[in-house]
């Protein structure tokens, strides 16, 4: 199994950055390629960081690192905000939810949880911009999402029998332990507050997830998307929050 091939797999499935795959591969390596995800998020986060340092208004420089974000890693993740919130708040049974998450036209709940998020990202970045070692923030941002996956993954059970989420069977407690002590640390050597702020944004994931599955009976990858997401939004409101007490 190569790591090379993983990391390439890693890239192709979490962003549109223009790589072609030239070689067949298994399932195995595909979901086994969740170890590159954090590293994944790593080059999205320098891309985002690289806009940082225009001289720019605030209200613009927010607007460029949503679009360039969104550019980078199309609507993988945000796409499960919508089927999440459509499945949810339809307030039926579970099977019922389950067969409204996976269709693909979008509905009036999952519109309002998209706007929801895009107008949370970019308040909390119109606020963190200008702010003490911002820049370093928006960087450690998707790569503290990305370890959210993996924890999230570890601590939950998979809801469905197929689909490519199946990488929630191969995580378990011990890896979302290793994922949280990594990146607590990384954050830390970013700065204490950093810290609190990755922490208060997991803990708060970890609670939301955690009730979706308890409606769900496990989680899905529309499920792991919207952890992506709110771990990022949580992140960055977090932040600002604690700057500013």
């Amino acid at each position: 199994m190569s790591y090379i091939r993983m990391f390439i797999l890693a890239i192709t499935f979490l962003t549109r950055i223009p790589i072609s795959v030239k070689f067949d591969y298994n399932e195995e390596e595909f979901n086994k390629s969740y170890v590159f995800y954090p590293f994944v998020g790593l080059i999205v986060g320098v891309i985002i960081f690289s806009i940082s340092f225009l001289s720019l208004p605030k209200s613009i420089m927010a607007l460029f690192i949503i679009l360039l974000y969104v550019y980078v890693v199309g609507g993988i993740h945000i796409d499960g905000i919508g089927d999440v919130f459509d499945g949810i708040f339809s307030a039926r049974k579970r099977d019922r939810m389950m067969e409204i998450m996976k269709d693909s036209r979008i509905g009036s709940f999952g519109t309002i949880g998209i706007v929801l998020y895009f107008l949370s990202l970019y308040v909390g970045l119109y606020e963190i911009i200008g702010l003490d070692k911002y820049q370093y923030v928006i960087l450690f941002m998707p790569v503290m999402a990305k370890f959210s996956i993996i924890i999230i993954s570890g601590i939950n059970k998979y809801a469905r029998k197929e689909g490519s989420a199946n990488i929630i069977n191969l995580l378990t407690i011990k890896h979302s332990l290793i994922a949280l002590i990594i990146m607590l640390s990384i954050s830390y050597f970013i700065g204490i507050n950093v810290l609190i702020a990755a922490f208060v944004s997991e803990i708060i994931t970890i609670l939301v997830v955690a009730r979706i599955s308890g409606i769900l009976d496990g989680i899905t990858g529309d499920v792991i998307g919207l952890a992506n997401e709110l771990a990022s939004v949580s992140f960055i409101i977090s932040y600002v929050v604690i700057l500013n007490l």
